[in-house]
């Protein structure tokens, strides 16, 4: 009985388990462009079509939502640095020319790694928090 249960538990276990490979993309809706890209995981995604702006900073991006083709957002979006729930868009972050200690994690003998998330927010803030 013991080995029938261990049996058991295990073979929940692997069904449960999620496995990157077997995610794909859902039928792409007429309204998407071919050059979009789906991005998502078992419970659903969407599309996702961006063009760099003029801005070194900034992408022009439309997010789609994958059932429907319908357009979630459509803006321009600047890369910001986020640390701590603050946001400071990058160009001002590296025009400030400095790295203070909680935003290093240290050196590997390699590269220095940062306490940085990179996020794109929208000009518009078109996005609920």
């Amino acid at each position: 009985m013991k080995l029938f249960m261990m049996t058991f538990i295990i073979i929940i276990l692997l069904g449960c388990k999620e496995n990157k490979t077997d995610i794909k993309p859902p039928i792409r809706h007429k309204n998407i462009p071919k050059e979009a890209f789906w991005h998502g995981h078992v419970d659903g995604g969407q599309w996702y079509h961006c063009q760099k702006s003029n801005d070194i900073y900034s992408f022009y991006c439309t997010v789609y939502n994958e059932n429907t083709g319908q357009i979630v957002i459509s803006d321009k979006f600047t890369i910001f640095v986020e640390n701590n729930k603050n946001q400071m868009p990058l160009s001002e972050f590296l025009a400030k020319g400095e790295l203070k200690n909680n935003n290093i994690i240290g050196f590997n003998g390699y590269d220095m790694g940062l306490k940085l998330n990179l996020v794109l927010v929208p000009s518009n803030n078109l996005v609920d928090d």
